[in-house]
């Protein structure tokens, strides 16, 4: 039997409004069935905003970026 856990930070940028709480899927095998959970993340719009400066050259070519 392996026991093991990851730990990592997962950085997400959305460049559209959400109207329902963002969920992240899990997926592993424990005891050779496939397991499945779905988590709803519970994001806080406090948490992600942080002051940046740039000049508008840097700003255009993010902007663009978000653009998908």
């Amino acid at each position: 039997m392996y026991n093991c856990s990851y730990q990592g930070i997962i950085k997400i940028v959305f460049s559209f409004f959400l109207l329902d709480a963002p969920s992240m899927i899990i997926t592993f095998i424990y005891n050779n069935v496939p397991q499945k959970l779905t988590i709803k993340l519970p994001l806080t719009i406090n948490k992600f905003f942080e002051p940046t400066e740039m000049n508008g050259e840097s700003f255009f070519a993010r902007w663009k970026n978000l653009g998908g």
